[in-house]
């Protein structure tokens, strides 16, 4: 377990999740290319002019909105991939 990822576990019941619909949340992401050491220094994540790809890819990609499910229980608020699991686990047992 990541300690920093997983602070504690509880239990909800299933049926809370599938007579609940989740909150939808929107974030917007943006690519970047490249980022700063702790040094200050430029560091390639993907080396644009090594590929010879075009100049313009150096430059932060248009962003885009990404959605974030969040189901808001008593207990605890859980959201992000553990909300898209469930979502689509509630999903199948539907049909």
């Amino acid at each position: 377990m990541i300690k920093n990822e997983v602070e504690r576990i509880f239990t909800i019941p299933v049926s809370y999740f599938a007579e609940n619909k989740p909150s939808e949340y929107f974030v917007r992401l943006e690519v970047h290319t490249q980022k700063r050491s702790e040094n200050g220094e430029t560091v390639d994540m993907f080396p644009v002019k090594k590929l010879r790809l075009p100049d313009r890819y150096e430059k932060p990609w248009k962003g885009r909105d990404h959605k974030i499910l969040v189901y808001e229980t008593n207990e605890e608020t859980v959201w992000g991939i553990t909300a898209e699991l469930v979502y689509e686990f509630c999903k199948l047992i539907d049909q």
